[in-house]
């Protein structure tokens, strides 16, 4: 009795002639070692390039990134600098400012110093003051030790009260009030109340002008 193959058997039996015709006789040529040896060698110049070189990549991703960041922060620093410089501009522009707004508004009353130049601006338009009134203020000037504290406070303008009684003809008065509500000194009239003076038919008139006058407390 004849014995019979399994198909397995059959498989593996056409499978090794195969191998040993075609696979064999390639892999032990001196093609098949050049080839498997340039193969081998490009995969493991890959395989241990990546762990060089992803090290690079790294570094040079960082770099980049920092770059951005380093441009986000010039281009900040640029648009302080343009605003400081603006404020510079404008800084120096109202410089030459500065003196006429402390004397149009200044940190201390200078009550004697406004009566003389209401003095001197009614001697200048020849007209007469009969009265003058100033409300009593008090006034404490700051110490060395409390300047700094002081002035960091003063914001609120304090009011000064003035009557003044003036005498003369309308084109002595007239100037006298013109220039006196535009003087550097801030002075606003609070009221006026204008009379004949003497007797009928004289051109004189007494003036009764009551004034507010302002300082930094």
């Amino acid at each position: 009795m004849q014995s019979q193959k399994l198909p397995y058997q059959t498989y593996y039996s056409k499978y090794r002639k195969y191998y040993n015709q075609r696979i064999n006789p390639f892999v032990r040529s001196k093609h098949a070692s050049a080839y498997t040896m340039i193969i081998l060698s490009i995969f493991t110049v890959s395989f241990f390039g990546m762990f060089a070189i992803r090290p690079t990549i790294r570094t040079i991703v960082e770099l980049k990134r920092q770059i951005q960041d380093n441009k986000e922060i010039d281009q900040a620093l640029q648009n302080k600098i343009n605003s400081l410089m603006m404020a510079q501009e404008e800084y120096q522009f109202i410089t030459d400012f500065v003196p006429a707004i402390n004397e149009a508004l200044p940190d201390q009353p200078n009550i004697a110093g406004l009566l003389v130049h209401l003095d001197k601006l009614a001697t200048e338009k020849e007209a007469t003051i009969t009265g003058l009134q100033v409300q009593s203020i008090s006034f404490k000037p700051p110490t060395s030790s409390t300047t700094d504290k002081t002035k960091a406070t003063v914001t609120q303008p304090t009011t000064i009260d003035i009557m003044i009684k003036l005498s003369g003809n309308y084109q002595q008065l007239l100037p006298f009030l013109e220039k006196l509500l535009t003087m550097r000194r801030t002075v606003v009239a609070k009221s006026l109340e204008i009379t004949p003076e003497g007797v009928a038919g004289q051109a004189n008139l007494k003036l009764l002008l009551r004034l507010n006058s302002y300082y930094l407390k």
